[in-house]
């Protein structure tokens, strides 16, 4: 049963789970290259469709690069970050991005991924979908399962445009707010920008995992 678009986005908002935004979280090595990401994508205007490669491997299957999006809540995007943290991976997302509205990115052709054993899904489905995919494998006999649902991951097959789409800037604390406002190359994005959202004051709680 359908939802109208009002209850739609007074239940979406009231669950801490998922959003009515999707969010393109930034990876680096440090605060301070996940800052600069950020400039370079302000700068240049859009969001750069990819294989999205992870460890020298592209991560997106099929011949489509995409752009990847999170629906989750600050809250689960501060729980995916103190997770990589937990297992002594070197930090990849950082607190840096651009968040976008579900609607409008579904409507232009943005899709929830399809989490499923790979090597099985890709028989049953068209190749032209293959970019949806990402690899979900529980049964693997050995210690090495293979799951990201926790991202809860979007994607869609083009250059995402911030002149075509109206989009939130993500910094991660105050001082990087005051350190973007004072950036000439970017006050034009700035400009166009529904505002500006400071991470740290999104989340609701400390996460910590024993």
């Amino acid at each position: 049963m359908g939802l109208f678009r009002e209850d739609w986005k007074e239940l979406t908002e009231s669950r801490n789970v998922g959003s009515l935004y999707l969010t393109h979280l930034i990876r680096g090595r440090s605060d301070e290259e996940s800052y600069n990401t950020l400039l370079k994508i302000l700068e240049k205007g859009f969001l750069r469709a990819s294989f999205s490669r992870r460890n020298n491997c592209d991560t997106v299957k099929g011949n489509q690069k995409v752009v990847c999006f999170q629906d989750t809540s600050f809250d689960a995007m501060q729980e995916i970050i103190t997770g990589e943290k937990w297992l002594d991976r070197e930090q990849g997302y950082r607190e840096f991005g651009i968040q976008m509205p579900k609607e409008i990115l579904f409507y232009n052709g943005a899709r929830p991924v399809i989490y499923d054993k790979a090597n099985e899904i890709m028989g049953l489905i068209d190749e032209s979908i293959y970019w949806r995919v990402v690899n979900l494998d529980l049964e693997n006999p050995g210690w090495m399962y293979t799951d990201w649902t926790h991202e809860h991951e979007w994607r869609i097959t083009e250059n995402v445009s911030l002149k075509k789409y109206p989009f939130y800037i993500i910094v991660k604390s105050n001082v990087y707010n005051e350190i973007l406002l004072n950036e000439p190359k970017v006050q034009e994005a700035i400009k166009h920008t529904r505002g500006i959202i400071v991470f740290e004051n999104e989340v609701s709680k400390n996460i910590e995992l024993s």
